[in-house]
């Protein structure tokens, strides 16, 4: 009879140890066996509240993949050159207009006669909360390496900001406004340092790196 049991009992635990493996190969969530997962976050930076919520996360979640999608009002286009300004005044505080929110630093591509449309490096200057925030785009890199964009116009097309189209002006000669865009996906760790500031910095990752720590 014990020995029978512990057949009995043998043959569960075998089974028990048969599904465990099943799950943990074709199922992983279920038993958070999974590699870490890459942070997502998407918003657009319109106001105070947005940008608190955009330091919250980047706060959270130093020293970690992130994949980014940051829209906001690209306010830097000159139509009488055709092309866009390197600093870019993206938010005023609306109850004094002097205090800017949100900065956009950073140079532009040469469009070679035509508009320039990308920014190969740059950075968010922010105030949230009454924290300085600065987040840097690490471009030190092999330009062909990099999973990310940062765009100036072409972004208000997209289906993600039409409910944010009514929050920026209407550039001059179009009917509808300009929407930048940083998107891609980034080692976030710490910026230089800057007293009083929190400082962040944005390092582009390739397919390659993405391939090799196996997300």
């Amino acid at each position: 009879m014990i020995f029978q049991k512990k057949i009995i009992i043998g043959s569960i635990m075998s089974f028990i140890a048969t599904g465990v493996g099943v799950i943990a190969v074709f199922f992983p969530d279920l038993l958070n066996l999974q590699k870490e997962k890459i942070k997502h976050y998407s918003t657009f930076l319109y106001n105070e509240k947005s940008l608190i919520e955009f330091h919250q996360f980047l706060e959270k979640n130093r020293d970690n993949i992130v994949e980014l999608k940051i829209g906001y009002c690209s306010t830097g286009y000159n139509p009488d050159n055709l092309t866009y300004s390197d600093y870019e005044v993206i938010v005023r505080n609306p109850s004094n207009p002097e205090d800017l929110l949100l900065v956009i630093n950073g140079e532009v591509e040469d469009g070679m006669g035509e508009v320039g449309t990308l920014r190969h490096s740059g950075s968010f200057s922010i105030k949230a909360g009454g924290e300085n925030v600065e987040v840097s785009v690490d471009i030190n890199k092999n330009k062909q390496s990099q999973t990310y964009l940062w765009l100036y116009d072409g972004a208000a097309y997209d289906e993600t900001y039409k409910n944010h189209l009514t929050k920026c002006p209407q550039r001059q000669g179009s009917d509808l406004p300009d929407i930048g865009e940083l998107s891609g996906t980034f080692f976030l760790t710490d910026g230089i340092a800057i007293e009083k500031h929190f400082t962040y910095s944005l390092e582009p990752l390739s397919k390659a790196e993405l391939n090799l720590r196996k997300y």
